[in-house]
């Protein structure tokens, strides 16, 4: 059931997220793929947000949601690994920013 209703919202949402550069939606569903079980369980993609750089250039910045202080500190020193893993998965830069946001479960 769950896997039906992932990929029913992945098709009905892809067309509109897919203009914006990334799926959001793959992003969502494959985190664990893309950054590990052990970042996956203590992170959640938010959104990713479209900023026009000082050079002119669309950036994308993801937003992400970290259950943890502790981790928070750990994930903000490792953000280029986890930019590296993320392009690595895309096969392109698609995220070129990582802003970090502490929340509660």
């Amino acid at each position: 059931m769950t896997k039906n209703l992932s990929a029913l919202t992945s098709r009905l949402l892809r067309p509109a997220l897919a203009k914006r550069g990334i799926t959001c939606v793959e992003l969502l569903s494959k985190w664990h793929e893309i950054v590990g079980i052990s970042y996956s369980e203590i992170t959640m993609p938010e959104r990713v947000q479209y900023h026009t750089s000082s050079k002119g250039e669309q950036e994308a910045v993801l937003l992400l949601q970290v259950f943890s202080s502790t981790a928070a500190t750990e994930l903000n020193y490792l953000q280029d690994q986890l930019l590296e893993r993320i392009a690595s998965f895309y096969g392109y830069r698609a995220i070129h920013r990582i802003k970090l946001r502490l929340m509660s479960r």
